[in-house]
């Protein structure tokens, strides 16, 4: 019976835990805009949070059902790749998170430098994730929009977020495992004719 308490007084207390840009997990993604609604959660796209960074453009809130919001990201202005600007600015974000509680998973360095990227088009910046104490995830990433023009993005996602994706992606896979099955029976003459 103690672990359950435990459990439901860990649970609530991450779910009004505080997150990035002066959001709480959990809030209402009414406070900021009326959402537009997909299949899986409800997203907003804003231009100002409660603590703005000054190098944000755009935000993206994510709010899935009875949970609130869970999942945030943030996407710098569009500067040219091959400046020093890109490298500045990715390093400036991954010391800021890792100072914040975030803890390295991965760190790949991107190609936009490269004969491939500047000849063949083949490009894909640096990405660094990482994970806090709570195990929520974040994702840095430099996108190219073109050879010339790229964007930093910066997606926070609450472990309460990463479980219901995990969950909704394993429904899927079952789902779609039965389709498969039933398609390659359908080609089978096991079945009594009508």
């Amino acid at each position: 019976m103690n672990y359950l308490v435990l459990f439901l007084f860990l649970f609530t207390a991450h779910i009004s835990a505080s997150a990035p840009f002066g959001i709480k997990w959990g809030e209402s993604i009414s406070t900021y805009s009326v959402g537009k609604r997909t299949p899986e959660y409800k997203q907003v796209k804003v231009t100002f949070l409660p603590q703005n960074h000054s190098k944000a453009a755009v935000y993206y809130l994510r709010e899935i059902p009875s949970k609130g919001i869970q999942s945030v990201t943030m996407k710098t202005d569009v500067f040219d790749i091959h400046s020093s600007v890109r490298d500045e600015l990715f390093n400036y974000f991954k010391d800021s998170l890792i100072k914040s509680g975030y803890r390295t998973l991965k760190h790949n360095e991107g190609t936009l430098s490269s004969y491939k990227c500047l000849i063949q088009s083949l490009c894909y910046g640096a990405s660094w994730s990482g994970i806090d104490k709570l195990d929520d995830m974040v994702y840095l990433k430099i996108k190219s929009i073109d050879k010339q023009l790229g964007y930093i993005s910066i997606q926070i996602k609450s472990s309460i977020f990463l479980e219901y994706i995990a969950t909704k992606n394993k429904k899927y896979r079952v789902h779609s495992d039965k389709i498969k099955e039933q398609d390659t029976l359908s080609f089978t003459s096991d079945f009594p004719p009508s």
